[in-house]
């Protein structure tokens, strides 16, 4: 009998990916709490359309990184469905 080893390949993490992922993530969420402490007037007065315009940016890069960190969390742990092949390729 012949015993047919599986040779899996290593998988390749994006470091790169990871780390701009987690800064989109942090900055996102920096920017939401500083738009809400301006709308509610916690911080300064800026305005009620300034403090939205900082939200509305924060919320818009906030997104997109917690969706990435959620892939890059199910590929760390092994889910079958989730893989790194799954993100943005920002490796050179």
């Amino acid at each position: 009998m012949s015993s047919h080893v599986l040779n899996k390949s290593p998988v390749k993490i994006p470091y790169k990916t990871i780390i701009y992922t987690t800064l989109q993530f942090l900055i996102g969420t920096v920017l939401i709490v500083i738009g809400c402490l301006l709308l509610t007037g916690y911080i300064g007065h800026v305005g009620t359309s300034r403090a939205i315009v900082v939200l509305i940016v924060g919320i818009l890069v906030f997104v997109p990184g917690c969706y990435h960190l959620i892939i890059i969390y199910r590929a760390c742990t092994g889910c079958q469905k989730y893989s790194y092949s799954d993100l943005p390729d920002f490796e050179d």
